[in-house]
């Protein structure tokens, strides 16, 4: 299961896995808003739910590898501490965890504006909203980290403009039960399921072919 940020899953990522694993792999969309009416869904808590019926699809038995990107990355770790007798390790890619390491961006006060945010992309708006709820949604989870001790993978770049890579430290001290795989590429940005599609394709296969 691939859980991508602001709801949008891209499948030419994750293609290759998707070819040769089994048919436990379920490309998600989630619904972050309803055309015309511009009512998002920004908690993570709603937003697990939604996925969570999709664990019960999977009839091969095994527990499921989750793979979340960027914002995905809270949705995929709420699903580990509610459902974690379903899913056999998670792989976070530059998750945003840390809700004191949340980048704000001078773009994000213009979309304060109601006039620009009816010229804005649906995608975009989705993305905004998300952002502005995302710090109080973190903290939400903040006590129930300890509910996960499946093993993580967590990978991520130094060069990292969009999140801080203090995320990192953060994954350490609340993943105090589970045993965690440290990734980081000195040279690398928030896109690394692009740039670095080698890595995150042999990492999947080796964790679903166990």
């Amino acid at each position: 299961m691939a859980l991508q940020d602001h709801g949008v899953i891209s499948l030419n990522i994750l293609e290759t896995a998707i070819l040769f694993l089994e048919p436990i792999w379920l490309p998600l969309t989630v619904p972050v808003g309803r055309s015309g009416e511009g009512d998002f869904i920004t908690s993570i808590e709603a937003q697990s739910n939604m996925i969570e019926p999709l664990l019960h699809l999977n009839k091969s038995k095994k527990p499921l590898m989750l793979v979340a990107h960027s914002y995905g990355g809270p949705i995929a770790i709420k699903l580990a501490i509610d459902h974690s007798d379903k899913i056999k390790c998670m792989l976070l890619i530059a998750p945003q965890i840390d809700p004191g390491n949340e980048k704000q961006f001078a773009i994000n006060k213009l979309a304060d504006v109601e006039v620009l945010q009816r010229m804005m992309p649906k995608m975009w708006l989705a993305a905004y909203h998300e952002k502005k709820t995302h710090i109080d949604e973190l903290k939400k989870m903040d006590g129930a980290w300890n509910k996960i001790s499946i093993p993580v993978i967590y990978m991520h770049g130094l060069e990292d403009q969009i999140f801080s890579p203090q995320n990192a430290q953060f994954a350490k001290l609340k993943f105090t039960n589970a045993p965690m795989d440290m990734i980081t590429f000195p040279n690398e940005n928030h896109f690394i399921p692009w740039t670095r599609q080698d890595s995150v394709t042999r990492i999947i296969l080796s964790n679903t072919r166990e």
